[in-house]
């Protein structure tokens, strides 16, 4: 059993993580390549914007579900957090219209469908221990649905040879984050919480064990690239035109070529 004292302090830990870890999100190669090119490239929002539904499901979860202030304060900052990364790709996209449409579209379909879920669990169900069940499975869904993301990067970078499809500073604070939180909802056992923290932290290890893979073969491609626009763009007359293919929008801009 947790004292209520050490659990509190594992949740601030799992707060503090959480947070930081939010603002790490973009790797740092991929934000270098952003300032350099003012593009996103092949960067998609989906990932944001699936992490976006998760966190405002779980404000949700700790509004109903009692004691969970720590949920609630860690989620909403990360939600806020996670809107600056998607103001910043429809910011950086060349197709600006388009992708800014499309974003904002999805972002309001989503605070939609939790304003549903909200109403409709508050209103029908009068039980604070169901309402926790079933705002808690839906939460957990959302989680587990945006593990999609990181077993695709890890498959491109497996793909491409490329280790820049990988955040290493993000793995390492998931795993941090996902211990907090695995610890803090053990006393009393969250299997909410408990389930899709433990699958987050297993597959931030696997990303490490990819990361420091002994195959020569894997390298970081980028950093070549950001020299050469660097000294392309401190040319007189040089230019750093670069292939954007939006994954939303599915426009390419004027460019070359760049890949990921």
């Amino acid at each position: 059993m947790i004292e209520k004292s050490a659990r509190f302090r594992v949740g601030i830990l799992a707060n503090v993580v959480s947070i930081f870890s939010a603002f790490c999100w973009i790797p740092l190669p991929r934000f270098v390549e952003f300032c350099l090119t003012r593009s996103l490239g092949d960067h998609s929002p989906a990932p944001h914007l699936a992490a976006l539904l998760s966190y405002m499901v779980w404000i949700l979860y700790g509004f109903v579900h009692p004691n969970s202030i720590l949920l609630i304060t860690s989620n909403v900052t990360c939600s806020l957090i996670v809107l600056y990364h998607l103001l910043l790709f429809t910011i950086c996209s060349k197709s600006w219209n388009n992708v800014r449409r499309k974003v904002f579209a999805l972002v309001i379909l989503e605070i939609v469908f939790v304003g549903i879920v909200a109403t409709t669990v508050l209103t029908l169900v009068h039980d604070t221990k169901l309402r926790s069940h079933i705002i808690g499975m839906i939460a957990m869904i959302c989680q587990l649905g945006t593990y999609a993301y990181p077993i695709s990067y890890m498959k491109l970078t497996i793909t491409t040879r490329d280790l820049d499809h990988l955040n290493v500073l993000f793995a390492t604070l998931s795993i941090l984050s996902t211990t907090f939180w695995a610890t803090y909802a053990c006393d009393p056992p969250d299997w909410y919480l408990i389930v899709p923290n433990v699958v987050g932290c297993f597959l931030a290890v696997m990303e490490l064990c990819l990361e420091g893979s002994p195959c020569g073969s894997y390298s970081h491609k980028s950093i070549a690239r950001n020299l050469e626009f660097s000294r392309t763009a401190s040319s007189p007359n040089g230019s750093c035109d670069v292939e954007v293919q939006s994954p939303i929008s599915g426009t390419a801009g004027n460019s070359d070529n760049m890949k990921n």
